[in-house]
């Protein structure tokens, strides 16, 4: 069944999982940093939470937005 969901919505959905995977990527980080690879594994799992959480405010913003933040 499709879902009428207000795009707002979907964006503070997506935000939020970014959050968690942000918070899952720091408890990851704080249980590897006895091994060597921690800090680069929280680094991929981080950019990747920015990512995903820019492209879905990019998917939002609006052309007036835009302009207003490119002054």
């Amino acid at each position: 069944m499709l879902s009428m969901t207000h795009p707002v919505e979907d964006r503070i959905r997506d935000l939020h999982a970014s959050a968690d995977d942000l918070r899952t990527g720091r408890i990851l980080a704080a249980r590897s940093r006895r091994t060597t690879g921690g800090a680069q594994a929280l680094r991929v799992r981080i950019g990747r939470a920015l990512i995903v959480a820019g492209a879905a405010l990019a998917a939002g913003a609006s052309p007036t937005t835009a302009t207003r933040a490119s002054r």
